[in-house]
């Protein structure tokens, strides 16, 4: 992946990240994942991120092979590119609950494995208050002027299935139990 690579039967939970514009050396498209490769047999959560912009040729966003389970919760994945959808699916059970993901885990691509929907997923815009800055005017990700921060009436606000009680942000998340 283009930010973090998971293996060796490591043990990993990532919560409130943002994963933007990662791919290859030179800004080039990372082989697999654009910002996450989960390569072996572990069973990582990934919860309350964002990614956004990440280039991949597996998965714009995530690249997961091998065995065991991975859990994606309460996360944005928008605007990732790559050959195929926005994350890549090769033998693992892959559980979703509670996402903004474009096209929808219907557009799962897998060529083995199996998606698990825990519900609350939707297609929806996130309404990014500006896209095209994702750390925002003052150049440092998780301050309030975060381009990647949805806007009301945005899907991704206070939204989830078991959110985080605070933002990346640090605002409180009250609505929908998210």
């Amino acid at each position: 992946g283009g930010a973090i690579f998971i293996a060796n039967n490591a043990t990993a939970t990532i919560e409130n990240c943002v994963f933007a514009n990662n791919g290859g050396v030179g800004g080039l498209t990372c082989q697999y994942g654009g910002a996450i490769e989960d390569e072996g047999n572990q069973s990582p959560t990934i919860r309350n991120c964002t990614f956004f912009g990440n280039v991949g040729t597996f998965g714009g966003a995530i690249e997961i092979v091998s065995s065991g389970t991975t859990s994606i919760i309460d996360c944005v994945m928008w605007g990732n590119d790559s050959a195929g959808p926005e994350f890549y699916n090769n033998g693992k059970t892959v559980y979703f609950a509670g996402n903004t993901i474009k096209n929808g885990i219907a557009q799962f691509t897998q060529p083995s494995g199996t998606p698990s929907n825990g519900g609350s997923n939707d297609a929806l815009d996130p309404l990014f208050f500006n896209a095209s800055d994702p750390d925002g005017a003052d150049n440092l990700f998780g301050t309030a002027d975060d381009g990647l921060t949805p806007l009301p009436p945005s899907p991704a606000m206070d939204g989830g299935v078991g959110a985080l009680a605070f933002d990346i942000v640090g605002r409180p998340r009250n609505a929908g139990g998210g």
